[in-house]
């Protein structure tokens, strides 16, 4: 295996990673969390599509936000008005989606072909970057998002952030460091390609 092989290898490894972890965060229902709240004693996680209320061995769940919930279209350029908690978290679940089936399934199978197949790098690497970064921006967008409803009168007893939360910050950490890594190896790999053929010495880029 030649080393630049190697090197889109280890790339998928970090993106399978990554995804992964995005992945996981549309299953586990733990965002935010209310750890044993004064009234009852229970911790309740919201995760994007429900919400699970646990005490000792016993555990209950409910679609989450209500399913009457909805998202509002603004009237016109002049409607300022805030979204409500439900509203921002339905965005915040629809930009997690969007990050995770599409630009995150999309740089998977791209890294996938760029380690099987070498003539397909040229072709593949700009937009699987592109997807790579989108994967990781919506999910940087999102976390603010998250950090903003930890502030809503719901966590008025105490919020703390949760195991998806988490995931997610590192999944769109690797997705940065896969970026700029790769990026970066381009780069350097353009420069020595130039000097090569100004040397009238033949090397490929990828």
């Amino acid at each position: 295996m030649s080393s630049l092989t190697s090197t889109f290898f280890s790339a998928f490894l970090v993106n399978v990673i990554s995804y992964g972890m995005s992945v996981a965060t549309l299953n586990i229902p733990d965002f935010l969390r209310i750890d044993k709240d004064p009234l009852f004693g229970s911790t309740v996680r919201f995760g994007l599509f429900e919400m699970c209320i646990e005490k000792g061995s016993f555990q209950s769940c409910k679609p989450f936000p209500s399913p009457d919930c909805k998202v509002s279209i603004p009237d016109g350029p002049g409607d300022d008005r805030p979204l409500t908690f439900c509203e921002a978290w339905l965005w915040t679940r629809y930009l997690q989606v969007v990050a995770v089936v599409f630009f995150g399934t999309f740089a998977l199978c791209g890294w996938m072909a760029m380690v099987v197949s070498s003539s397909m790098r040229r072709r593949l690497l700009s937009v699987t970057l592109l997807c790579t970064g989108l994967h990781g921006m919506l999910q940087m967008a999102d976390m603010v998002m998250v950090t903003k409803l930890r502030q809503d009168a719901i966590f008025y007893m105490g919020g703390a952030y949760g195991t998806s939360f988490l995931l997610q910050n590192m999944s769109y950490g690797l997705d940065l460091l896969l970026f700029v890594g790769i990026v970066s190896i381009v780069v350097v790999r353009r420069s020595a390609y130039e000097e090569l053929m100004n040397g009238r010495i033949y090397a490929p880029i990828l």
